[in-house]
């Protein structure tokens, strides 16, 4: 393991790859790019007056749900 507690994989050319950290680091910027996307969805939704007050939300989800309180 090297200081950030990745393993450090061996390769036949002797060079050392971070493969773990590689994979982590995509998905992490997977994530990240869903993310803002989601923000950019929200905000344009927001500008067109599309939004709801948030305990409707909730309340249609509990009814979903079927634990309506």
């Amino acid at each position: 393991m090297n200081d950030s507690g990745h393993s450090r994989s061996i390769l036949p050319s002797g060079g050392g790859a971070l493969e773990n950290a590689d994979a982590a680091n995509q998905e992490t910027q997977e994530r990240r790019a869903a993310m803002l996307k989601l923000f950019a969805l929200g905000n344009e939704e927001w500008a067109q007056g599309r939004f709801r007050d948030a305990w409707d939300v909730l309340n249609d989800l509990d009814t979903l749900d079927g634990t309506t309180p």
